[in-house]
């Protein structure tokens, strides 16, 4: 496997030890994931009775887990990661996946960013729709009622006026002239 990394490089980066050592490393997740899909998809068809199904199970499991490699707590790493991503929603799933997590607690705290980003998302959401619906009555009371003065905090003013891109022309911190008017 180490040698198929090693010849998809391009020659000058087989002389860089980073770059060797990640196509390594990348190969092999690719390689355990194809394992871990042989062990999961095998079929009872596929095999000559139920010692035959037994054994291949065992062969295709070992290969994938590398028991002969690995430690009783690596291996349960390997498994309750499993468990955890396939358990989560669709969509986290994919995203956490598409990250490529090596441990449970890598796999968890990319979940929790993910959920992070979403409600950062929804977040903004609520505040472009709520300063859609402000300018909207404050444009409606200032058609409906031309001489009327707001008194808009200046935070509140700024944040308007720089909400999305857009100047907010309704919104005035003085008066309009006919306020004053005295005829």
């Amino acid at each position: 496997m180490g040698r198929a990394a090693f010849s998809g490089l391009a020659a000058q980066d087989r002389q860089d030890y980073g770059k060797v050592k990640a196509a390594i490393l990348r190969g092999d997740a690719m390689s355990r994931e194809k394992q871990r899909q042989h062990f999961r998809h095998f079929c009872y068809q596929e095999a000559e009775g139920p010692r035959g199904v037994y054994s291949r199970l065992q062969e295709l499991c070992s290969q994938w887990l590398k028991v002969e490699r690995h430690s009783k707590e690596q291996i349960l790493e390997t498994l309750i990661l499993e468990q955890f991503l396939s358990i989560l929603p669709q969509e986290m799933q994919s995203w956490v996946r598409g990250n490529g997590p090596e441990t449970c607690s890598h796999a968890v705290a990319l979940a929790e960013s993910f959920l992070q980003q979403q409600q950062a998302n929804e977040k903004q959401k609520q505040q472009v729709q709520l300063v859609r619906v402000f300018k909207v009555l404050l444009s409606s009371l200032c058609v409906q009622h031309p001489c009327i003065f707001l008194v808009v905090p200046h935070r509140l003013l700024a944040w308007l006026r720089s909400s999305r891109g857009r100047a907010f022309s309704v919104i005035r911190q003085e008066p309009p002239p006919c306020c004053f008017d005295t005829h």
